[in-house]
């Protein structure tokens, strides 16, 4: 279970988060919704350990966020800007990724084939990053986010300038993750498909959370 109690979080003297609250289970998905500037990035970087909240409490299957190391190696974070070395092939991408996760040997070689295969890597997954469409470098992407099977899974607009093709690539492993027990935390201004994809919204307005309508 994911608890997020009462989160606070400036930067500088502009508070962004203002007593943010809410709990999620394992296997729930859940869109955080909010214009540009609600506070959706600074939310979902301060559940990735990124930004430390000036109040309040997250807590991830009884571990909180103040135990940092054990906290983030049950955390998957995907940042909307692509975090990739472009001159390494996806397959390296991967292995320096889960070397960043503290995975070694056996186990880095199992959740580097793992993540692949969820997010259908094979046929291109020795190309250099650089020679690869958009849509394949945010496959890759994706998948840097999943190695080790995280218990939370951070998604910072996902599929931000994507095809059909694309998208639909994409959500098929994010809905894999889900089946598999994680909890999903999308931010997103993008309203299709969310129904089928999160049946659960949040939406922040002015850095608090505000009921949903459709």
């Amino acid at each position: 279970m994911l608890i997020v109690e009462n989160i606070h979080a400036a930067y500088g003297s502009h508070q962004v988060l203002k007593g943010v609250s809410f709990q999620a289970e394992a296997g729930e998905m859940i869109d955080l919704l909010g214009q540009n500037g609600a506070g959706k990035s600074t939310l979902i970087l301060t559940l990735a350990g990124i930004v430390r909240p000036s109040q309040g409490q997250v807590e991830l299957n009884g571990v909180p966020l103040s135990k940092r190391r054990v906290y983030l190696k049950s955390v998957g974070y995907v940042s909307q800007e692509i975090a990739l070395t472009m001159h390494l092939s996806g397959r390296d991408n991967l292995r320096q990724w889960a070397s960043f996760k503290y995975l070694m040997g056996q186990d880095l070689a199992h959740a580097v084939e793992e993540a692949a295969d969820i997010c259908g890597l094979r046929d291109f997954w020795d190309q250099p990053i650089k020679e690869l469409s958009g849509g394949m470098q945010r496959r890759v992407h994706l998948a840097c986010g999943l190695l080790g099977h995280p218990k939370l899974l951070l998604l910072d607009e996902p599929l931000v300038g994507l095809d059909d093709e694309s998208r639909r690539q994409i959500d098929q492993a994010i809905l894999h993750m889900k089946d598999q027990g994680a909890i999903v935390v999308r931010a997103t201004h993008d309203l299709r498909g969310n129904e089928a994809l999160a049946p659960r919204a949040l939406v922040l307005e002015g850095g608090v959370l505000c009921p949903f309508s459709a």
